[in-house]
């Protein structure tokens, strides 16, 4: 499997596993690191419909007890046919702050919904 990393202060490497699995109204994506644990408060993938998303939009959190979950998120309730911009995310305690750690940004479109619901007009619905 391959990733998109980006290093934030040296510290802690977050990376955003790529999206799979898209739908024109889901995908498949995740987050992995490398790095100490000690003190990570929260951490998911952050998504928008613009460019460089934070904790602030769109998320899909997961509880580090159960961090096997975090590599494989299902986004659902998204639009048909949209880019979205993605990127996993940590956040961490450091003494009297906390600071955010993100991923590569990765930039994906849902399929469009190209079905066409026909009904038969001898038929009563």
């Amino acid at each position: 499997m391959s990733f998109c990393k980006k290093e934030d202060e040296g510290k802690l490497v977050v990376m955003t596993i790529p999206v799979s699995e898209i739908t024109y109204h889901s995908a498949v994506c995740g987050v992995e690191w490398q790095g100490s644990e000690l003190n990570l408060e929260e951490g998911g993938l952050c998504y928008s419909r613009n460019p460089n998303p934070t904790f602030l939009d769109s998320v899909s959190t997961f509880d580090f007890e159960w961090k096997e979950f975090a590599t494989n998120r299902y986004l659902g309730e998204l639009s048909p046919n949209t880019t979205y911009y993605i990127r996993g995310y940590l956040i961490k305690f450091t003494g009297s702050s906390i600071v955010t750690y993100y991923g590569q940004e990765i930039e994906f479109t849902t399929l469009p919904f190209g079905k066409t619901v026909l009904f038969n007009p001898s038929l009563d619905y």
